[in-house]
């Protein structure tokens, strides 16, 4: 569960892209971490940042999200369901596969890779070298 600060600072641009508050980590091995950065604009930013995900420049942990609002900042990243594709495991198998390395390999039949082919794309998410699945031999690979 994340808990933020009950105060924040305010804004400062001259510090624009500083962080405001302590990076607060969450998720499943602390894979997520959230905290307010200071912006060029008029109010913090929330940042969420993903440990399983390399930024290609900067070596560092990927930024996934922003948002004004904490909440929607980690809306959907919680310990629960640490990956979005898990929850569209649930919804299709009723049950969560185990993840190692943020990867889960899954043997499933072609008409049941048709039913979570499908659902993915409903749900808006991408299909690329950084966020998706794979089908070979009958086993499914996802990866986030």
């Amino acid at each position: 569960m994340v808990t933020f600060p009950a105060s924040v600072p305010a804004n400062n641009p001259a510090i624009a892209g500083e962080l405001a508050t302590e990076k607060q980590t969450f998720g499943d091995c602390s894979r997520y971490a959230v905290a307010a950065v200071h912006t060029r604009f008029d109010a913090v930013s929330w940042f969420v940042w993903d440990a399983n995900r390399v930024d290609e420049i900067t070596g560092e942990p990927l930024v996934i999200r922003q948002n004004e609002n904490p909440e929607k900042a980690v809306a959907g990243l919680t310990d629960e369901t640490p990956y979005r594709s898990a929850q569209i495991f649930k919804a299709v198998f009723g049950k969560v596969p185990t993840y190692k390395n943020g990867r889960a390999l899954v043997r499933i039949s072609y008409a049941k890779f048709s039913e979570f082919s499908e659902t993915w794309s409903a749900a808006g998410l991408p299909n690329n070298a950084a966020f998706g699945f794979f089908l070979f031999n009958d086993v499914l690979s996802v990866w986030e």
